[in-house]
């Protein structure tokens, strides 16, 4: 399948109450996993003053992103969510290889 929509970096953040769960991380993953953001790196920090916060880098359309912040905002525990788009530092060629789809048969 070609994809016909760009894909850009884009950084969401994520405060939540804590509430000692441990689900979470999983649970910000599932949200990504589902919309389909392929996550370059994520970060859940440990509790303090009452809130963790949650952080991931995801490559998606804006529309895919924009997407999974209605969806976390949607969360019991979301105190607060915000979305950025990011600095790609890759490079060209390193960024087309990113996108590429999976099952493409390239190496």
């Amino acid at each position: 399948m070609t994809e016909l929509t760009p894909k850009s970096l884009f950084v969401v953040t994520v405060a939540m109450a804590a509430d000692g769960s441990r689900a979470d991380l999983l649970q910000m993953a599932a949200i990504l996993n589902r919309r389909g953001a392929d996550v370059v790196e994520a970060e859940l920090s440990r509790p303090a003053h009452g809130r963790r916060v949650f952080s991931a880098t995801f490559s998606s359309s804006r529309i895919q992103a924009e997407t999974v912040l209605r969806s976390i905002e949607g969360l019991v525990d979301v105190v607060d969510a915000a979305l950025f788009s990011a600095l790609d530092a890759r490079t060209p060629s390193e960024a087309r290889v990113a996108h590429q789809p999976h099952g493409s048969g390239r190496r």
